[in-house]
């Protein structure tokens, strides 16, 4: 899944698929958020594109990772983050 839009988190994008994901009613919260910004985005970098997947998503908890690249594929900000997940009642 690819978002032309740059979130104000590097790590957003992970979360937002993480939790589409999931069933309705379900609930979740992060238990890790680590991010790297490789190099500065400034008025002058043009459009990024930010990319997420899901590494791994069982029944109680979720990794997934993404980065941040422009047009030309250059690296701005990669990230990794690990959610537990409150299945519905």
């Amino acid at each position: 899944m690819a978002y032309w839009l740059m979130k104000s988190e590097p790590g957003a994008w992970s979360w937002q698929q993480q939790m589409k994901s999931g069933a309705k009613g379900e609930a979740w919260t992060t238990l890790e958020l680590k991010f790297n910004l490789v190099r500065p985005i400034t008025k002058d970098t043009g459009p990024v594109r930010a990319e997420g997947r899901i590494i791994h998503r069982g029944r109680t908890v979720a990794t997934s990772e993404g980065e941040i690249k422009d047009l030309d594929g250059k690296l701005y900000a990669h990230a990794t983050t690990t959610c537990m997940i409150f299945p519905a009642k």
